[in-house]
């Protein structure tokens, strides 16, 4: 019996420590890289349950297997440290994952009247500071822009776009193309006027909630698919995710 309760006490500790570093990085991801409603938008739950499992979940059940109070104190370091070091290594990846996957602004591709997430790493891509992103658009935070093409007869910019396509830097996400709203304004396509059946459904069941007037557009995200929720000042609210017959 008292094997078991060292074993159960030794997993504990391990358990309330792995909760603290989660809470930490549970408090940044909503607060401050994924923002509502970008949590639900960019799958934060899917990521999050992969932390959940590294930290909460196989850490401490590996300390479990592993702890024994028959075992000299230099083995029960060793065991313990080849344990701490893999989750530390295996946590530090998936932080580092959800940091530069994090959302500094969202694009308006004009031409296929999308919104799409413009990430820290597509700041990193084009080594730039993320600051220039959230300078274009200081009333929000994401800022909300939007892309246009370049216009036509312009074949300069036009193949420096393309180019950086290729490399990886998607259009939505290229500086040179982006505008403000509150710059340069244009009208976005509002789905409870323009969109398909079953986004008018989706939108017709969300406002059953509210009597407020707000403005509806498609979003793509990294992990979903759905309608951004904006209020009458361009500022994202909410997210509703269309499952893969809604697309």
């Amino acid at each position: 019996m008292k094997h078991i309760n060292a074993k159960f006490k030794a997993t504990l500790v391990h358990t309330l420590l792995s909760l603290t570093a989660f809470s930490i990085v549970l408090y940044y991801m909503l607060t401050q890289w994924f923002p509502n409603p970008f949590f639900a938008a960019e799958g934060g739950w899917q990521a999050l349950k992969i932390v959940l499992f590294v930290d909460i979940v196989l850490g401490p059940f590996l300390t479990f297997l592993v702890f024994s109070p028959l075992k000299s104190k230099k083995a029960i370091c060793f065991d313990l440290t080849c344990i701490a070091i893999v989750q530390v290594i295996a946590f530090s990846w998936g932080v580092k994952q959800a940091y530069n996957a994090q959302v500094i602004g969202i694009s308006y591709l004009v031409h296929n009247k999308t919104f799409y997430p413009i990430k820290l790493i597509d700041a990193k891509k084009q080594d730039l500071n993320p600051d220039v992103f959230f300078d274009l658009d200081k009333q929000n935070t994401p800022s909300v822009l939007y892309s246009t093409r370049p216009p036509e007869g312009d074949y300069d910019a036009y193949t420096e776009s393309i180019i950086a396509t290729y490399h990886g830097i998607q259009e939505h996400t290229q500086l040179k193309l982006l505008s403000s709203f509150q710059q340069a304004p244009i009208d976005i396509d509002n789905l409870a006027i323009n969109g398909t059946p079953q986004e008018k459904e989706a939108i017709k069941i969300w406002n059953q909630k509210t009597t407020d007037k707000f403005i509806f557009a498609r979003y793509k995200g990294s992990f979903s698919i759905g309608i951004l929720v904006f209020n009458e000042n361009l500022k994202p609210v909410d997210f509703i995710e269309l499952k893969n017959n809604q697309k």
